[in-house]
């Protein structure tokens, strides 16, 4: 995809994507999702680790 860096050759055939370093698209999408759940999972373990002291 387009604004794709690479670091290394590829070795495995396929659609690449993310700024540094390239990711097999499947994996860059997953962990664009995540990206953007972070907050509420950083929310979620401070209130977990309230209610564990």
């Amino acid at each position: 995809m387009g604004m794709t860096g690479g670091t290394g050759s590829i070795t495995e055939p396929g659609v690449y994507a993310s700024p540094l370093p390239a990711q097999p698209v499947g994996q860059w999408r997953r962990n664009t999702v995540r990206y953007t759940q972070l907050d509420d999972i950083v929310k979620r373990l401070k209130h977990l680790e309230k209610r564990a002291h």
